[in-house]
């Protein structure tokens, strides 16, 4: 027998034929598929060894020695793709271990939220029979102020005295105190501590009466960035709480709230907010607590009489003793009124015979108390001691308030139980409640001595009407003035406010599910009910008379009643009251806003007006996919930010990139935090921000242009000035109404405002688009014996789409054209044929013609200006140049804001101490492009004691010339200040894919551009 070595070479392969190898005995031993192994099936194989002389290849591969490596199972990447592909192999695995293969469904959730109805002192039965059939007995209301002022805090003692499920908390496991914040349901409004959209919550109260009354509430956020909230939150409600802090007084999210109110002739209440502060944090003695009190309400009346939006036939005035204000201390839960004030003390003596309105009165004011003769007086007397003679409000209400502050945080548990059994007959508080936190405490002290909130009930039960007594006054707020018979059956329904009449109802913002999975309609009803499983016409903003092709009838699938974290389903929803919706489309059809109507209603519908967001959006940035290939995702999750996020505009360059346009830095940056977290689940890069702009002129046109249609048969000649500014602001606001059948109001109102004469009023064609900040005034100045003005009014219609095309984008950056009057001079169209002058030859023309007079005008860019509201506590530790243990001087603290803002082209304007406080406001401006980064800088050089704020102020130009092309433009150095204009229109030309530069021969022939040059009009 062989040994090994000779049947065996030195690689382990039998010596011999191919067919005694290892893979052969291998493949012999089993059933094998000869494709795999790359051979061909067993036939073709047998076929080949006999023809071993026909193919000299097979009979060579046979007999030759194969290593095990070299042996080939697959074809090669070669093989397989050909030689025109290329291949790439990963020899990594780029996943990482811990990672799974197969990843499970991960459910995002996107804010808090109950999954069962919650346990409440009342029926939520009877609270759904209320809304049914007390109409007379609902409030629809919001709550708004600035930021940090105590309006989620305030809703929260609300839900606290109404929500028995909060009642009961084992006060033994809490250790220290928390707010509640019931209605910040977003994880980004619980991480920042600040409400960022509006929350709806229903609540049944009950007033000095006992008599309930059904509340839907609007907590609005306070900070000026989402004012976009504030002003859905008004449009939504018949009554507004200002909210304000007694300690900083007015400050720029009040004024904003209460100009918003003024405007759209909403009924106010004050709230005078944390008085707690006086107390304990400035510990004013209660003579200076009043004092302070009451000009916080002078400086509040003041605003209001010298506000732009105030009708001045009525007087507006607010004041304890007119029950239109009220005290609180959201913290310590508890609220006052004048009456309420005076019920306690009827019940706490059994005086039921007095009259809690005439004692109530005398408790504000002059008004002083004797003690030796028991009765009041407006006249201090001379001779009394401060013992035997105090104001009134002194005396009943702060002396009592101050005590009950003081013995609870100082006195001993025995002896304050012994104090508030005598003087408040409180002797039913567990033993182990004198064991917990101080705040605890006080706040269940005052909460016991005061009660409900009965007080804030009776003020606004009798300051802000019912949704059937305010119905008629809230017509002009929604709908547009034309004239109409249907528009005329509309408001008649809206004025009555019937539960039995057509559904009308108003959807004003779009809300998130808790998975963002899909959106809720908050819905106001404003005729008729709202019924589940009932078809209904539904309205987009798009919709007009002519044009019905943004509608949908939709049967709605869910009703629902708002709790802030919960929902109550409901099967109907009357009018004057205010919930939550859902269909099949509603949250891909919706966009903002939409209107709804009956589906049986014959009558030609009107869709209700766009909402005025407050700010104008001109803080910018542009975004795209980290993964080009993610832009389908990208694009779904623009489409909902858009929806969530309502004051925003989401745009397309030219160049195809994505803008988005917010009102400031802390609203960019929660948006862009849900676009990337919930609405995409893609990373994103964001461009560094920039602001929008804008393009007017400074001069008259230096000369008349004629442009002529593509055809040569039509010729225009326009001329550009300056529109007055007083007119530009008060279009952009809504003073001036822009609709086409306003024309003789408009006309008056040009003439005995703005001093126009009476030719130019009545020649007035259009606005532009004041919507996109392009307020402008196109006239026709035409003259009737060198115009035919029979077939100029036939081209109307083109004429104005192309001046509203060429407002839109203006030729220096393609950025809207504010501030300018247009003025048509002549107009020559061919008269043997008007088909030749039809819109796709004067639409064109008219944009031609309104560039080249604004060309020829002196153009201008203008930015953005933000005010610059900032409120800082004047001692050593907030600022760093000076010594600890000494008061820094006010002149020192505004010089180095000024010196931060210097240095961002800004500046102080205006600076002053907060009466009674160590408090120091200073309003300042900066432009918007710059302001990047202020916030973090103020905060930064205060260490944390500022509080700044940055609204939108104004539009002003920027310095330079932006066709000035010898101006001095360093690469990668700050540009010198004239030359900001030219830079900044270069720039944004770049960046939108603008070729060449911007200039008069664009629109304009080269011969009579030479002409131009010749005569020395132009220096192009």
């Amino acid at each position: 027998m062989d040994s090994d070595e000779d049947v065996y070479d030195e690689f382990g392969n039998l010596i011999g034929d191919a067919a005694d190898s290892d893979s052969s005995s291998d493949t012999n031993s089993g059933d094998v598929n000869y494709d795999v192994a790359g051979y061909g099936s067993e036939e073709e194989m047998v076929d080949e060894n006999e023809n071993e002389n026909e193919n000299d290849i097979n009979t060579a591969s046979t007999t030759a020695i194969v290593l095990n490596e070299d042996k080939k199972y697959y074809p090669s990447i070669y093989e397989t793709f050909g030689p025109d592909v290329e291949t790439i192999i990963q020899t990594h695995d780029t996943q990482d271990i811990d990672e799974p293969i197969v990843k499970p469904v991960e459910q995002k959730i996107l804010k808090l939220e109950e999954t069962e109805l919650p346990s409440t002192v009342y029926s939520l039965d009877y609270l759904v029979n209320s809304m049914l059939s007390l109409p007379e007995r609902i409030r629809n209301i919001s709550l708004i102020g600035n930021l940090h002022s105590g309006k989620t805090s305030f809703l929260d003692m609300l839900i606290w005295e109404t929500h028995s499920d909060l009642k009961t908390i084992n006060f033994k496991k809490l250790k220290n105190f928390k707010p509640l914040r019931y209605t910040d349901t977003h994880f980004l409004e619980i991480e920042k501590g600040l409400s960022i959209k509006s929350t709806p919550v229903t609540l049944l109260l009950q007033d000095l009466n006992k008599k309930s009354l059904v509340f839907n509430i609007l907590d609005s956020p306070g900070h000026v960035n989402f004012a976009d909230e504030l002003a859905i939150s008004n449009a939504s409600v018949d009554g507004a709480i200002i909210i304000l802090d007694c300690i900083e007084g007015l400050s720029i999210g009040d004024k904003l709230a209460i100009q918003n109110c003024l405007q759209y002739n909403i009924p106010m209440c004050l709230v005078i907010n944390k008085i707690d502060r006086l107390i304990l944090e400035l510990r004013l003695p209660p003579l200076d607590a009043y004092f302070k009190l009451r000009h916080v309400i002078e400086e509040f009346n003041e605003f209001i009489k010298n506000s732009e939006f105030n009708n001045k036939n009525e007087i507006l005035h607010f004041s304890p003793e007119l029950n239109n204000v009220l005290f609180a201390s959201s913290s310590y839960q508890f609220c006052f009124n004048l009456r309420s004030f005076a019920q306690l003390y009827c019940e706490r003596f059994n005086a039921n015979d007095l009259d809690i309105d005439s004692f109530g009165s005398r408790l504000w004011g002059d008004i002083y108390y004797d003690d030796k003769t028991n009765a009041f007086s407006t006249l201090q007397k001379k001779n009394s001691s401060l013992e035997s003679n105090h104001r009134s409000f002194i005396k009943f209400i702060l002396n009592p308030l101050y005590k009950i502050f003081s013995h609870t945080l100082t006195k001993e548990p025995k002896e304050l139980a012994s104090f508030l059994q005598k003087h408040f007959n409180l002797n039913s508080l567990p033993s182990f409640l004198f064991k917990l936190d101080s705040q605890v405490l006080l706040r269940e002290i005052c909460k016991k001595i005061f009660g409900s909130s009965s007080g804030f009930v009776d003020m606004v039960e009798k300051n802000c009407p019912s949704p059937i007594d305010i119905a008629s006054q809230k017509i002009d707020r929604l709908l547009f003035n034309t004239k109409s018979e249907s528009l005329d059956l509309i408001k008649q329904h809206i004025s009555r406010c019937d539960q039995n009449g057509p559904l009308i109802a108003h959807i004003t913002k779009l809300i998130d599910s808790k998975d963002s999975s899909k959106f809720y309609g908050v819905v106001h009803v404003i005729s008729g009910t709202l019924k589940l499983k009932t078809t209904y016409k539904i309205l987009g903003e798009a919709y007009s008379p002519d044009d019905d092709e943004d509608m949908i009838e939709q049967e709605l699938q869910k009703i629902y009643i708002s709790g802030g974290r919960y929902r109550i389903p409901v099967t109907e929803l009357p009018a004057g009251c205010i919930g939550l919706i859902t269909s099949k489309d509603l949250d891909t059809f919706v966009t903002k806003t939409a209107t709804i109507y009956e589906s049986t209603f014959d009558q030609q519908l009107y869709i209700f007006k766009p909402l005025d967001y407050i700010i104008q959006p001109v803080f910018k940035v542009a975004i795209e996919p980290q993964n080009p290939s993610e832009l389908p995702k990208l694009l779904e999750g623009l489409r909902k930010i858009n929806k969530s996020y309502c004051g925003c505009e989401i745009k397309v360059e030219e160049s195809g990139e994505h803008v988005i346009l917010g009102s400031g830095e802390l609203y960019m940056d929660c948006l862009l935090h849900d676009l990337r977290k919930l609405y995409s689940n893609i990373e994103i890069k964001v461009s560094d921000p920039i602001s929008r702009f804008a393009e007017s002129c400074t001069d008259l046109s230096m000369t008349k242009i004629s442009i002529e249609s593509t055809n040569k048969l039509n010729r225009v000649t326009i001329i550009a000035e300056p529109l007055e500014e007083k007119i530009t602001r008060d279009i952009e606001i809504g003073k001036v109404p822009t609709s086409v059948s306003d024309a003789r109001k408009i006309g008056k109102l040009f003439r005995d405002e703005y001093k126009w004469d009476a030719l130019a009023s009545r020649s007035i064609w259009s606005f532009g688009a004041p919507e996109n900040g392009a307020a402008n005034i196109l006239l026709d100045d035409t003259l009737p014996d060198e115009v035919d003005k029979s077939k100029l009014k036939l081209l109307k219609d083109s004429i104005v789409q192309g001046f509203q095309w060429a407002t839109r984008e203006g030729p220096l950056c393609d950025e809207p054209i504010r501030s300018i009057k247009f003025k048509i001079l002549d107009f020559q169209m061919d008269s043997d044929n008007l088909l030749d002058s039809n819109g796709g030859q004067i639409i064109p023309m008219i944009r031609k013609a309104c560039y080249a007079a604004m060309m020829i005008s002196s153009p201008r860019l203008m930015e953005p200006i933000y005010r610059v509201d900032i409120i800082v506590k004047i001692v050593s530790e907030t600022y760093d140049d000076t010594s600890r243990g000494n008061t820094v001087d006010s002149r020192e603290v505004v010089n180095g804001f000024n010196r931060i803002l210097e240095k961002r082209r800004g500046a102080i304007l205006e600076d002053a101490s907060v009466d009674g406080t160590p408090f120091y406001k200073m309003v300042g401006f900066v432009p918007v492009i710059d302001s990047v980064g202020l916030e973090t800088d103020i905060r930064i050089n205060t260490q944390g004691q500022a509080m700044c704020f940055l609204t939108f102020y104004k539009w002003d130009y920027v310095p330079g010339d932006p066709l000035q092309k010898d101006c001095y433009l360093p690469p990668l150095k700050p540009v010198p200040r004239n030359s900001l204009s030219r830079d900044f229109v270069l720039k944004t030309r770049k960046r939108k894919g603008l070729t060449g530069e911007p200039s008069l021969g664009k629109y304009v022939d080269a011969k009579l551009l030479q002409t131009l040059k010749e005569n020395g009009i132009i220096d192009e």
